[in-house]
């Protein structure tokens, strides 16, 4: 069984969300080592717009933690993610892009190796 939705992950709006902020995948990808100030706007809020399109954020960038559990289709992964992702949910920054851009950092820290 999979350990994953891949559709939810591969969701059709990302696209979309690169193209509304002017961001390409290389964009994305290059953010990977910077520190969080040296990362563009635009790469934030396209983020922030792939998160909110796969359910995984609201409108504010905050984890929507119910929702992300439809992704995963074993239940010994989501008995695992819980308390992962309970480090990520109350996150709050100045901007609602921020906030998204940092919950994926902590999604990405906290619940990567669970994951994949």
């Amino acid at each position: 069984m999979a350990r994953y939705n891949i559709d939810r992950l591969m969701h059709a709006g990302i696209p979309e969300c690169l193209a509304d902020h002017s961001v390409s995948a290389a964009d994305l990808q290059a953010t990977t080592n910077r520190p969080i100030d040296k990362v563009d706007v635009h790469v934030k809020c396209a983020v922030k717009c792939i998160l909110m399109k796969m359910g995984i954020v609201n409108d504010f960038g905050q984890l929507q933690s119910e929702d992300l559990f439809g992704i995963f289709d074993d239940p010994i992964v989501k008995n695992y993610l819980v308390t992962p992702l309970t480090a990520c949910q109350y996150i709050q920054s100045p901007s609602t892009c921020e906030t998204a851009f940092i919950t994926l950092l902590c999604l990405k820290q906290n619940t990567w190796g669970y994951i994949f």
